[in-house]
């Protein structure tokens, strides 16, 4: 199943992707948006208070850097996207979420 429509791709009873981003640098603003699948993963960090739950970090064509985060009901999944996660970091995010995960 791909990662974006995985059945435990679920926090609390919503999905958790694509991840809400929010602008953290670049030559934009508080205004400026990414949406949905967009950007390349720059970095992956799991919380450090919370076993399920991943911040991310994507950069933008236009230079512009957002961070997202995405909540599991489960610890155990959480860590297998991690390890996927971190296995493509540098890939275009939209290619992440076609990833088969098991």
């Amino acid at each position: 199943m791909q990662l974006r429509n995985h059945s435990m791709m679920i926090y609390k009873g919503r999905s958790s992707w694509p991840p809400q981003w929010n602008w953290i640098s670049g030559p934009g603003n508080t205004e400026s948006a990414a949406v949905g699948e967009a950007g390349v993963l720059e970095h992956v960090q799991p919380s450090h208070v919370s076993g399920n739950t991943i911040f991310l970090t994507i950069g933008t064509s236009d230079g512009n850097r957002f961070t997202g985060q995405l909540a599991f009901g489960d610890d155990h999944f959480a860590r297998r996207v991690i390890s996927v996660l971190h296995a493509h970091l540098g890939h275009i995010v939209k290619d992440i979420a076609e990833l088969a995960i098991a």
